[in-house]
């Protein structure tokens, strides 16, 4: 089933952002901003190899729920139903980031070890797990935006509609013109 998969992503999404945490930017994680983004560069390159070698260089395609090609009539006003379901999902995502990071003991802890990671290990806060959790959420969240993302494309690497205007452009036609 269709929700099974959304799970699935999501879950791998958030173990994938653990994992480059604990592998690749823990130890780094005192160093300065060149070598931070150098690692992060170095990661983007070995998940590309490593989905590259054991999934495939092509893109798949996947199903794509009945849901995505329905519509929503609302006051006269015609709305895909992807669009609506995308920006439900991004204002619920949007509240309970605010609501975590503002009215919780746990989101003045991630706050606090943003803001200074040794003072916040001097008070107490388990800045390491604060710095884990913060890679965890943006996994969620990674996942969350890869799957309205797969929902409405099915894994198409470009729309239909920019696919069709390049090859408008050219065409034998087009550059005869």
């Amino acid at each position: 089933p269709w929700i099974v998969q959304v799970l699935a992503g999501i879950l791998a999404a958030a173990l994938a952002s653990i994992l480059m945490e604990l592998i690749a930017f823990r130890p780094v994680r005192h160093a300065d901003g060149t070598t931070m983004l150098i690692t992060s560069f170095g990661v983007a390159i070995a998940i590309q190899a490593v989905l590259t070698i054991v999934v495939s260089a092509r893109a798949r395609t996947v199903p794509q729920p009945s849901w995505t090609v329905a519509t929503l009539s609302v006051g006269g006003i015609t709305l895909p139903a992807y669009q609506v379901v995308t920006v439900l999902v991004t204002v619920i995502a949007l509240l309970a980031m605010v609501l975590i990071l503002k009215r919780t003991n746990f989101g003045l802890a991630m706050r606090g070890a943003a803001e200074n990671f040794q003072t916040a290990r001097l008070l107490g806060v388990r800045a390491n797990r604060m710095v884990a959790s913060a890679f965890l959420i943006s996994g969620v969240l990674a996942g969350i935006g890869a799957v309205l993302i797969l929902a409405r494309t099915g894994g198409r690497s470009s729309p239909r509609w920019v696919l069709r205007r390049c090859s408008k452009r050219s065409s034998p036609s087009s550059l005869a013109a």
